[in-house]
């Protein structure tokens, strides 16, 4: 696993589940992380920790699922784009 490493201030987007089920788009204050591994700097620390798991893609789509499950498939699915907000340069592991 890369480790990640604290960077400034940013607005993030984020999901917040409503009582009916479905979800909101949020925008919070917070600190941006970047994947040491690929230097590439995510809103989330989430993000950046999940970086490797990925395959240090620069964009993903993030799942949110709630409410019931009704013939195998959840009553609120939704999917998300997530970007990174930009790649930094890392030292090379071989240096």
């Amino acid at each position: 696993m890369s480790s990640v490493t604290k960077r400034e201030p940013v607005q993030a987007n984020i999901m917040e589940p409503l009582l009916d089920g479905g979800f909101r788009a949020e925008t919070v204050s917070k600190s941006a992380w970047r994947c040491d591994g690929c230097g590439l700097v995510w809103p989330m620390k989430h993000q950046a920790v999940d970086c490797e798991s990925r395959r240090h893609v620069s964009h993903y789509q993030q799942r949110y699922v709630s409410g019931a499950i009704i013939n195998g498939r959840a009553q609120y699915e939704r999917f998300y784009d997530r970007d990174a907000i930009r790649r930094e340069a890392v030292a090379s592991a071989t240096a």
